[in-house]
């Protein structure tokens, strides 16, 4: 409950702040730089943020965290009440804000693993990727209702509270910490010593490897979507109807992996699911009707929703807890990055290839990276077990 406030309270500010900033600058130049700034800093600090996860306290970390970002929204409703704009404060507090949302991302995905046993774990992952995309859905509509409704002052203030019923839910909580790191070394040979997680596990390398490929594919795939949906020239009902059916598939597709669930080898479920999705983009690419669209489209989440739930479910049974700090840290910042390279260089295809060319492509290097990455994987699982 207490992920469920901070996270919705934290996904209708990322929604609603960009839209008022340009609602009072009236240039989309301030926005750019908001989300620019907030970008570059979660990059940054992710792989350090990872490290002092798994030096400390995971509920510690969380209520810190929670308390930077209710403060700070507190700060902005007093400004904004006083009249008092100034887009650089604003811009500073949404950079600290940023480092609030850094470090309670990694500790609260730990502490998950931490509370949960084995044979339960790829329940809770569901669960909790349920959870992520029913804020996912809600963020937009109960943000435009409550700015709506009140003042921006009063809206900053009440999303601050979120955070308030968040810390009292979490000062509540029981979350036992024998698997909290000791930090006997310095910072930096930790930082160091997750870095070489990566390096010297060949099956993590090539999970992150192919994360970042099929997160710049996805990136790709959401902007050619958008521009295929604006050639069928809907209507608005169909823009929600087509847009919605990924998130609603991504919930039952994680309901139905927690009654699927695998044991062993579970990697090799993920890429099946992942590989799927990638058909079904291909599909995407030759639907000529909305009705067709929104069917390919939920589909499509589904294989999304059940793929992801195993990959979260594989690294939180393969790495140590004291080490998936650093692990999610790293893996938070190729994944960020990859986002804008997938827009940009699809945004430069699209102006000379028709975006449903565009959209088959994509699934079938989908298609392809799901498969290398299961042929890589199964083999050097091979190697381990033969040896």
């Amino acid at each position: 409950y207490a992920q469920f406030l901070s996270g919705l309270a934290d996904k209708i500010i990322l929604f609603i702040l960009p839209l008022w900033i340009l609602e009072v600058t009236r240039s989309s130049i301030f926005v750019s730089i908001l989300s620019a700034c907030s970008t570059i800093a979660i990059v940054i600090l992710s792989p350090f943020m990872g490290t002092f996860v798994d030096r400390l306290y995971k509920k510690n970390l969380m209520l810190v965290a929670n308390s930077i970002r209710c403060l700070l929204l507190i700060l902005l409703a007093v400004i904004t009440i006083l009249g008092y704009f100034d887009f650089l404060y604003i811009l500073l507090i949404f950079i600290v804000y940023s480092f609030g949302s850094t470090l309670h991302s990694p500790a609260a995905n730990v502490a998950l693993t931490i509370i949960v046993n084995d044979d339960k774990l790829q329940e809770a992952v569901a669960i909790r990727q349920t959870s992520n995309q029913l804020e996912s859905v809600l963020a937009p509509t109960l943000g435009g209702l409550l700015f709506s409704v009140f003042s921006p002052g009063n809206f900053f203030l009440i999303n601050g509270l979120c955070f308030v019923l968040s810390l009292l839910i979490l000062l509540t909580s029981n979350i036992s910490e024998q698997h909290k790191a000791k930090a006997k070394q310095s910072f930096l040979v930790d930082l160091k010593e997750g870095v070489s997680i990566l390096f010297q596990d060949k099956i993590l390398k090539t999970f992150l490897f192919s994360a970042a490929i099929i997160n710049i594919l996805g990136a790709a795939i959401m902007l050619t979507l958008r521009v295929i949906v604006i050639n069928m020239e809907v209507s608005s009902l169909w823009w929600s109807l087509i847009f919605v059916g990924s998130p609603v598939g991504v919930i039952i597709g994680s309901f139905m992996s927690m009654k699927w669930k695998v044991q062993s080898s579970i990697f090799i479920y993920g890429f099946i699911c992942c590989a799927v999705m990638g058909f079904i983009n291909i599909l995407m690419s030759l639907a000529n009707t909305p009705l067709v669209l929104t069917i390919f489209y939920f589909l499509s989440g589904i294989a999304f929703g059940m793929g992801n739930t195993y990959f979260g479910t594989m690294y939180r049974r393969k790495i140590p807890v004291e080490k998936q700090g650093r692990f999610l840290g790293f893996l938070s910042a190729a994944l960020l990055i990859s986002i804008p390279v997938g827009q940009v260089l699809t945004g430069v295809l699209l102006d000379v290839l028709n975006p449903n060319h565009i959209m088959g492509i994509l699934g079938l290097l989908t298609v392809v990276t799901a498969l290398v990455s299961l042929k890589v994987l199964s083999g050097e699982q091979k190697k381990n077990i033969e040896y």
